[in-house]
């Protein structure tokens, strides 16, 4: 089995979703510019749960969606996740692991 390094993953996804991407540096800038409209969603292979919390029910309240079940995510963990329009999560939702 091949192991791809993060940039050829990212060029996978877009190419077989459309996807654009675009990498902000900071998962909360990233989250910022989907609750602005900016962005159609947001990947992550693993954002500390506290560091998205907050947001994400923020953005659920503003109609995004999240692949995160927080019943099975501790505080202290580590979780891939995917949040965003429904029309993204439908794509993204392709690539679970």
């Amino acid at each position: 089995m091949v192991k791809l390094g993060r940039l050829n993953l990212v060029a996978f996804v877009t190419r077989k979703t459309g996807l654009a991407f675009r990498y902000y540096g900071c998962g909360s800038v990233s989250l910022l510019g989907l609750a602005l409209g900016h962005v159609d969603g947001y990947i992550s292979l693993a954002e500390s749960s506290w560091d998205v919390m907050a947001a994400l029910a923020i953005l659920g309240e503003l109609g995004t969606e999240t692949t995160v079940d927080w019943r099975s995510v501790g505080l202290t963990e580590k979780a891939p996740l995917a949040c965003g329009t429904p029309d993204f999560i439908e794509a993204a939702s392709k690539f679970r692991a």
